[in-house]
């Protein structure tokens, strides 16, 4: 790091991603989006309002804390060490840009402390306000493998379409071998920067998928295939010389060149913030989840005037540390329907589009829209007041011993952001029939697995990546009832009936939600 001790202070001087320097916090998932954002200046001088030195030493910082937007009063009163040195993140060339932004987070989060841990994709939210997905580079389960091809072509779209991408390294539900990892030069659970995708072609005429990464510590960076001292440059000069990265280019910033194969080996996902063009329409609506099947609930009515590409983003109200949170994040799930209005009420139509129910802080849906009318419905069950399934399969009645009590203190808030292509009319509706059970017969009969139990009768079950199961019965009998028993054997769900054993009598020519279980905890089974 040059000597910078001559050099006036100042938020911007030439900012890059080269810049930051993590401190003593455990908050890589805040640099490397950050990292990924100075590579687009105009983006990142969105975030830092404040963009000249102030005498006064009060800045203005812009974010986005879970999909609502705040401005952030800070000042220039930072954390030292005993040397007079920012302990904290900071930037080479007495820039300010990194710790002011890191103290509004912080100042947003009631502490330092609470920025602790953290995926990119959460990082990028914040950061930009913009919709963002994560792509998996694990498969859910060992029968089906990761589609590469799949991966590197949405890998490849994204950096085409100029969207920022941070990846994780060693997380989610991997098996982490620690000295495996430290000897190849990666950090398990920890964030980097994707900065580039490209496909090269090698000396001998084969083609190989390289993406290039960043540790936004600024040092210690992979040692494979590809990295900086790799063989396999000395042997492909001319690829060398175009993707700048010979050997000893970038060994002193953190920065490396990684091949595909190797990334999904081991890293867990790539996020992805989808940048919209600036013509894009937004609206961010608040709501609650209902606490029963009983309490009433909100939808959103959107009317789409033209074809459009719309971005939905779900987002609890949730602290980020467990210690200082009231609740648990909750299975979320959107759910985009056509509707029509008969009497003064809307009803659902036909499923349009829909995320995947997961039990994570933040959701997103992407589909293409008619011009129409639709009714947006956001669903999650596991915070009903309802039996558990513990590791054994049996349904534990004081659940308040098992998890959280706050996990049932009030209705879960969220925020639900749209992104828009073109323009739309968003709004909140309270007057529709027959909501969930509507909203959950639907996803699971366009969604699910159909099975013909017998003659007149048919079942939909919906369960692999959907975070827990839901079974529907039809009872296509003109004259008779059905009588229906179930049995379930689960663990790490809740019953939104409260019981895992259920009996029930359908009429002739109905349907009936039997039992909607859901997951608890993300990171265990069902």
């Amino acid at each position: 790091i040059p000597d910078c001790s001559n050099r006036e202070w100042s938020v911007f001087s030439n900012p890059s991603p080269t810049d930051i320097r993590q401190g003593v916090l455990g908050n890589c998932w805040f640099l490397s989006a950050l990292a990924v954002l100075a590579e687009r200046p105009e983006l990142l001088k969105k975030v830092m309002v404040t963009k000249n030195y102030n005498k006064e030493g009060v800045y203005v910082v812009r974010l986005c804390k879970a999909g609502v937007w705040k401005t952030v009063l800070v000042d220039d009163l930072l954390p030292c060490n005993e040397k007079g040195q920012l302990i904290y993140s900071s930037a080479i060339g007495k820039q300010l840009w990194v710790p002011l932004v890191e103290k509004a987070l912080a100042k947003l989060h009631c502490c330092y402390e609470s920025l602790q841990a953290g995926r990119s994709i959460e990082g990028l939210a914040t950061l930009t306000g913009y919709p963002c997905e994560s792509l998996a580079l694990q498969p859910p389960s060992h029968d089906e493998p990761i589609e590469e091809d799949l991966v590197w072509v949405k890998l490849l779209s994204s950096m085409e379409a100029g969207f920022l991408m941070g990846a994780s390294c060693g997380g989610g539900n991997m098996e982490i071998n620690e000295r495996e990892y430290h000897d190849i030069g990666l950090r398990p659970r920890h964030a980097y920067s994707v900065l580039d995708v490209t496909d090269a072609t090698t000396q001998s005429g084969s083609t190989v998928r390289l993406v290039k990464l960043r540790n936004p510590w600024g040092h210690f960076s992979w040692k494979g295939d590809w990295s900086d001292e790799s063989m396999l440059w000395q042997q492909n000069q001319a690829l060398a010389n175009r993707l700048h990265s010979n050997r000893g280019n970038h060994g002193n910033d953190g920065t490396f060149w990684i091949s595909l194969g190797d990334m999904i080996r081991y890293f867990d996902s790539v996020d992805i913030c989808k940048i919209c063009n600036r013509n894009w329409v937004e609206v961010r609506l608040n709501g609650k989840f209902p606490t029963s099947a009983v309490e009433p609930v909100r939808g959103f009515v959107l009317t789409v005037y033209q074809r459009s590409e719309l971005e939905f983003s779900l987002f609890q109200q949730l602290a980020r540390t467990q210690e200082g949170s009231n609740r648990s994040p909750v299975d979320i799930c959107i759910c985009v329907f056509r509707t029509s209005v008969h009497n003064g009420k809307y009803s659902i139509g036909r499923l349009v589009a829909c995320s995947k129910r997961k039990v994570k802080k933040h959701q997103s849906c992407t589909c293409f829209l008619e011009d129409g009318d639709y009714l947006v419905i956001n669903l999650a069950f596991n915070h009903w007041l309802s039996g558990y399934a513990g590791a054994g399969g049996m349904m534990e009645c004081n659940f308040f011993n098992t998890f959280s009590k706050s996990l049932f203190d009030s209705s879960p808030r969220y925020v639900l952001s749209l992104h828009s292509s073109h323009a739309v009319a968003f709004s909140e509706c309270s007057n529709i029939d027959g909501v969930i059970a509507d909203a959950v017969i639907k996803l699971a009969m366009d969604k699910g697995e159909e099975t013909q139990i017998r003659n007149e009768v048919a079942s939909y079950q919906l369960t692999k990546g959907w975070g827990g199961l839901i079974v529907v019965i039809e009872n296509r009998h003109e004259l008779s009832c059905l009588q229906v028993r179930c049995d379930t054997q689960c663990n790490n769900v809740v019953s939104s009936r409260g019981n895992f054993k259920t009996a029930d009598s359908i009429p002739p020519l109905h349907r009936s939600v039997i039992i909607l279980l859901s997951q608890v905890d993300s990171f265990s089974g069902f």
